[in-house]
């Protein structure tokens, strides 16, 4: 029996320790700091009426591209009420799927990785993963883009095994990357236009030879996997792809920019949301280099606070012109088919990438980049493997940059924890927060303890409670409130104001307790009550005399109405 060598022991403690902090940043406190939020609501709603009801509850389409009418394909909705069924039927039984799947992309990402790279620069780009901020945060809630990081690099991750002359299930893996690719295009609305078009030039570059059986059963795989879509789509007449064209031309002609902005736009955001992957500091402005003079022609800002948008991070922008340098020279010289594969694939990725993204380059969001988050560890591997071997000068500049980049991380994530800890307790101040875009930290465990404040009131008079706010956070606390049970509406207006109902207004906290009811309603309402819960507030309202046009609230179901396209359900059909 052979014995392994001390190093390879050392190699799995590195490995299983790297592997162990990932999971603990993903799993610390996940269930009363989850981030709950609208769309977290609106598709948590949906799910629990599935898994309370039945699997044919699922709808045929999944939740609508951000700012279209478009639907994506319902395999989020599907893995969530997986997740449900596992997990339980709550918020955070919900989100545990994203959990489950963002930890399994730990090791996907080291065996991909590993197609290239050696052993030590794979764990150490695996490490790095574990504990980047930018992951941490994207694994610890429900939302449909947040599974791409693991269904897209295993669907690569299986077309490289595709290729591989010296794999002897070329077919099955041919299956397996193909289903994989048809739920990560369900994920995202850039993943539909963007992960095909790298899949049919890498397969036409590479032709390789896969009995028709294997090709049938992939092709079957697809079909099966968007055969909600397609049959939504005969019983609609098309109408979601009437809305796919439209969203299309809406998405590429929103901005009136000019195609050389658009380009330095799409540079700066690549540079800036790569450097966020790997560091979790936003590369825009880590040097604050104030490139005026270059940047004028460029520039469409209005106020004195805008200048610091166009500060160009030049780490950043540095890192991701070499890291594609190197990948175009390596390609070049790389004699290994397996590895040349691999610089292919990553090769058309990032190119196609950054050619959709140039249209949309002035709306780009942090979430983007979930399709293609993997990419910046790969163009770090190449900088690690381009160091001079000279007085071990690879291993030393590598070993230095890797910690530089996990101590920034592990900070990072320090500070976020420490702020989502006493967001329940007071009104705390939050720097920019490049990763989520929000105000303020807000979580699951503040908005239960508003909801149990209302219930306890309405436990009191047992009058219906009305309430409305800040929009995001309305969703959230109406679906805890409908899974308590209680009698209520979202929703205070002026059109029809009630005697015996407990009205609340829910906002976030201010430091000078000056609060005003929003909207029309504002002369319809008094404040009688203000009570804190950290960072969000809520105000117990009571109507004026002369504003009161009935004593009671009669509850009557209504029908949700919207401009998106008809969304069947298995049960409507069946």
């Amino acid at each position: 029996m052979t014995r392994k060598a001390p190093s390879q022991y050392f190699f799995y403690a590195a490995f299983f320790l790297a592997l162990a902090a990932g999971i603990f940043f993903r799993t610390y406190h996940f269930s009363d700091w989850l981030h709950f939020e609208l769309d977290q609501a609106r598709d948590a709603g949906l799910v629990s009426e599935a898994a309370e009801g039945g699997i044919s509850e699922l709808p045929l389409l999944g939740p609508r591209a951000q700012g279209t009418f478009l639907r994506l394909g319902p395999a989020f909705y599907y893995l969530s009420y997986l997740s449900a069924k596992i997990f339980g039927n709550s918020p955070a039984g919900i989100a545990r799927g994203i959990w489950t799947l963002s930890i399994l992309a730990l090791p996907l990402l080291y065996l991909y990785l590993r197609r290239y790279f050696n052993e030590k620069i794979t764990l150490a780009l695996a490490a790095l993963a574990s504990v980047s901020v930018f992951l941490v945060v994207y694994s610890r809630f429900a939302w449909n883009p947040n599974a791409l990081v693991f269904f897209v690099p295993l669907s690569f991750y299986a077309l490289l095994r595709t290729v591989d002359s010296g794999e002897k299930k070329r077919g099955l893996w041919l299956v397996l990357s193909l289903a994989a690719l048809a739920v990560s295009t369900q994920l995202h609305f850039l993943a539909f236009l963007i992960l095909p078009a790298v899949f049919l030039i890498f397969l036409l570059i590479k032709r390789p030879k896969i009995r028709p059986v294997f090709w049938t059963l992939g092709i079957l795989s697809v079909f099966l996997i968007y055969a909600p879509v397609i049959i939504n789509e005969y019983q609609t007449g098309g109408d979601n792809t009437e809305e796919f064209f439209e969203a299309v031309t809406e998405k590429s002609d929103k901005n009136a920019v000019s195609l050389p902005k658009k380009l330095f736009f799409n540079l700066k955001e690549h540079s800036a949301g790569y450097f966020l992957l790997l560091s979790g500091r936003d590369g825009n402005d880590l040097l604050e280099l104030n490139l005026n003079g270059i940047v004028a022609y460029f520039r469409q800002c209005e106020g004195e606070d805008c200048s610091r948008e166009y500060y160009l991070g030049l780490v950043g922008v540095v890192f991701l012109l070499s890291g594609y340098a190197l990948l175009i020279l390596k390609l070049k010289k790389e004699t290994d088919v397996v590895r040349r594969d691999f610089l292919i694939l990553n090769g058309i990725f990032f190119a196609v990438c950054f050619a959709i993204f140039t249209p949309l380059a002035p709306d780009i969001s942090p979430r983007f980049f979930l399709l293609s988050a993997f990419l910046p560890f790969v163009f770090l591997g190449l900088i690690f493997e381009a160091m001079p071997k000279k007085f071990r000068l690879d291993a030393i500049i590598p070993g230095l940059i890797l910690v530089l980049l996990i101590f920034s991380n592990v900070k990072e994530i320090k500070q976020r924890f420490l702020e989502l800890f006493l967001a329940g307790q007071k009104n705390i101040a939050i720097e920019t927060d490049l990763i989520l875009k929000e105000k303020t930290r807000v979580t699951y465990a503040q908005e239960q303890m508003i909801t149990r404040h209302m219930i306890d009131i309405q436990k009191k008079n047992s009058y219906p409670i009305l309430f409305y706010g800040e929009p995001r956070y309305v969703p959230a606390l109406a679906y805890i409130l409908d899974q308590s049970g209680a009698l209520f509406n979202d929703r205070v207006n002026h059109s029809q104001v009630y005697r015996y109902a407990n009205y609340f207004w829910v906002d976030f906290s201010r430091s000078d307790n000056q609060y005003a009811i929003g909207g029309k309603e504002k002369p319809f309402y008094d404040i009688t009550e203000i009570r804190n819960f950290g960072t969000l507030t809520i105000l117990r309202l009571s109507p004026k005399e002369e504003a009161i046009t009935d004593d009671y609230k009669i509850f009557e179901e209504g029908e949700h109405r919207s401009g998106a396209p008809k969304r069947f359900k298995w049960n409507e059909l069946f």
